[in-house]
């Protein structure tokens, strides 16, 4: 068994701060990553169907939102693993607009339920065996998937409709 790292143990100690349910395979690590998920949640059948993916999976998701000084806007990574599970963390950067959020978490939540879906892959080395079967290598640490793209722009295209119907003083069925 590999011993968590010290990030690793961070996050363990912060996410019951912010998660919703202390249980959830899916954990908010900053306010601001609890406000863009519940309303991603409420307004995207397609974010709750991942959700129930993760939730469902052996790993424990964290989201955070914070700053990001490269050209990277957001990612997923493996931050460690133990024997019952693997523990990965989606960061959103502070300096996407709150529109460009929206697509974001849903493409970075594809890629967790990519991860959930290939049970073997523990660490960074797996991811790239996975992502180069499944996707793209966009530059030497980057990988993109055409279902991570897809979901973005879907979930995007969700949470508009939602609040374009909302605005337009209809009732938007989400459950």
């Amino acid at each position: 068994m590999r011993p968590p790292s010290a990030c690793l143990l961070v996050l363990l100690i912060a996410a019951p701060a912010f998660a919703d349910a202390e249980h959830s395979r899916v954990r908010c690590l900053d306010p601001q990553s609890v406000q863009l998920l519940d309303a991603v949640r409420e307004q995207s059948s397609t974010v709750r169907r991942m959700l129930e993916r993760l939730e469902a999976s052996d790993m424990i998701t964290y989201i955070r939102i914070a700053p990001s000084f490269g050209r990277v806007r957001a990612t997923t990574r493996i931050i460690g693993h133990v024997r019952e599970a693997r523990f990965v963390l989606i960061s959103i950067t502070t300096f996407a607009a709150e529109g460009d959020r929206v697509l974001l978490l849903g493409h970075e939540l594809q890629h967790a339920v990519e991860l959930a879906d290939a049970p073997w892959v523990r660490d960074d080395s797996g991811m790239v065996e996975m992502y180069e079967r499944i996707g793209w290598r966009e530059s030497t640490l980057t990988f993109e998937t055409p279902a991570a793209v897809e979901a973005g722009r879907r979930v995007r295209e969700e949470v508009y409709e939602a609040l374009r119907m909302a605005r337009n003083g209809r009732a938007v069925g989400t459950r």
